[in-house]
């Protein structure tokens, strides 16, 4: 978050990870989902 810049409607530009709920892919690891996307299958925090 940039607090020294604001939008157009007067809130601080830029993004802000916030942690929540998650779960990981229902996909099976050996899924060419799962191949091509495996990043997917890591949380970020």
């Amino acid at each position: 978050m940039n607090d020294n810049v604001k939008n157009e409607i007067g809130g601080s530009v830029g993004y802000k990870l916030v942690t929540g709920e998650n779960c990981l892919p229902f996909a099976s690891p050996d899924s060419s989902l799962m191949q091509r996307a495996g990043f997917i299958g890591s949380h970020c925090g």
